[in-house]
Formats: structure tokens, C-alpha cells, sequence
């Protein structure tokens, strides 16, 4: 009696791992599901907002301003400019809107007397 209730819980032990395992499986894609919606939301949101004058990265991680926009059977098509417009050094290069990866929303950063760099300040961020 006491072999085959050795046998009955060695069973079982050898199934909880894998038990395990499938949960951890199944919860690691529905967080890459609902990952992956919550980015393609974004991006859309993105595109809808996407203006003339916005300045933005394209996938290669070039700078530039949309200068314009238009439908096409391919989706949208941006024309955007690059380069310095001080120095007339401008170029102009036609690209999809998926190559769009982000804003621009760099800032040029603020030094003290000692050349370290002073943070913004946030109004909305508290101060601790």
C-alpha cells in the first residue's frame, strides 16, 4: 500500500512542473499580446497626430521635419526635410510613415559654472 501511494504522489510530482511551466508559457503570451497592442495603439495615435512641421525620427535614427503628407495605395508618404536650414545644407527625402519611429523631442541640455548638467525641473513632477 505504501508503493502505490509512493508511486501516486511521484506521479504527480513529475506533472506539477509541467503544470507550471504552461501557466508561465501562457502568461508570458498574453503579456506579450497586450505589450504589443498597447505599442501599435501608440504608433496609430502617433500617425493620426502627425502634422506638418512635427519633428521626428525615421527608423534609421535620422532627425527631420515632415514637411508634408500625403494618401497614396501604400499608405501614408511623408516628405521630410533634413539638415541645417541656418546653412541652406537641407535635404528632402520621401518615406513612409512606418518608418516613423517616434517624436523628436530632444532639448538641449542646461550647464552650470562647473559644466554639470542641470536638470529640468517638472512642475508636475513632485520634489522629493
Amino acid at each position: 500500500m505504501l508503493n502505490l501511494l509512493g508511486e501516486a504522489s511521484s506521479s504527480l510530482g513529475s506533472i506539477i512542473p509541467l503544470i507550471i511551466l504552461a501557466v508561465l508559457l501562457v502568461g508570458m503570451f498574453v503579456f506579450n499580446a497586450m505589450s504589443r497592442k498597447k505599442n501599435q495603439e501608440k504608433a496609430a495615435k502617433m500617425m493620426e497626430e502627425l502634422k506638418k512641421g512635427d519633428k521626428v525620427i525615421i527608423y534609421p535614427g535620422i532627425y527631420a521635419e515632415v514637411v508634408s503628407m500625403r494618401e497614396t495605395n501604400m499608405g501614408k508618404v511623408l516628405v521630410v526635410s533634413t539638415g541645417d536650414k541656418s546653412s541652406k545644407k537641407v535635404s528632402y527625402m520621401e518615406v513612409n510613415a512606418g518608418a516613423i519611429v517616434g517624436m523628436d523631442t530632444k532639448e538641449d541640455l542646461v550647464l552650470d559654472e562647473n559644466g554639470d548638467v542641470i536638470e529640468p525641473t517638472n512642475p508636475e513632477e513632485p520634489k522629493i
